[in-house]
């Protein structure tokens, strides 16, 4: 068995302020904003190497540079901060953006942890600054362990497929009335990227499971509001 303990829900005036046009919004790649704690640059078992002088490898930057620089962000005017991806991206390289998640529910150790996440919400939080998370519930990366273990049969689309159809990017098949059967289906079924591969949302598991995940965050962290990655590339 495993015990699960029910937790009292924080609360607070300042949790979940949703943002809206009105808001200024500005986007961080964490990776490549500010380096705050130099001792995480380098995590063995997390693979992609740190190398400022190549564009696709990892720059150092993290939470607690954020966290450093959040009155320089007050001053600027703004009212909301949109951080790119930050949880856990355990890939061989090229994953500094953080969109090929190994595991949903982990802020990756190069940034920092969960619980500086959620100090930086506060922090932001005392500055008058909304946290927008980036949340991605179209793809994962092929370095999660569900590549090896899917959950259930039909976790991703073309599911153990030696190769997977990747996708066109026609992101607006949905909306062009013109559009064919076979482009809306590879738009809503193939891989981002052949490193990307497709959640199926088709599966009422996994569905529920992006569902949780996205509520869990909120309620975990406290943040305000969520933009939602690649969402003309999930047909639910």
């Amino acid at each position: 068995t495993v015990d699960y303990p029910l937790l009292a829900r924080e609360s607070g005036g300042l949790r979940h302020q949703g943002f809206s046009p009105s808001d200024v919004v500005y986007l961080i790649t964490p990776d490549r904003f500010a380096n705050g704690d130099p001792a995480n640059d380098m995590v063995p078992e997390m693979g992609d190497t740190l190398d400022r002088a190549h564009h696709y490898r990892r720059h150092g930057g993290d939470i607690q540079g954020i966290i450093d620089r959040l009155d320089y962000l007050q001053d600027l005017g703004i009212t909301a901060i949109w951080i790119n991806p930050l949880v856990e991206n355990r890939m061989r390289r090229n994953s500094y953006h953080g969109y090929a998640a190994t595991d949903f529910y982990r802020i990756d150790p190069r940034f920092g942890t969960n619980e500086l996440y959620k100090q930086l919400v506060t922090e932001a939080h005392r500055r008058d600054l909304k946290i927008i998370i980036d949340h991605v519930s179209n793809h994962c990366g092929s370095g999660h362990p569900w590549l090896a273990n899917p959950p259930v049969p039909g976790w991703f689309n073309d599911q153990g497929a030696e190769n997977p159809e990747i996708t066109h990017h026609y992101k607006y098949s949905f909306s062009d009335p013109h559009a064919d059967s076979a482009s809306i289906a590879n738009t809503t079924r193939g891989w981002f990227v052949r490193y990307m591969p497709d959640l199926n949302q088709a599966n009422p598991f996994m569905h529920n499971y992006i569902i949780q995940n996205t509520i869990w965050w909120m309620e975990y962290s406290g943040l305000d509001g969520i933009r939602e990655d690649t969402y003309p590339y999930a047909d639910q």
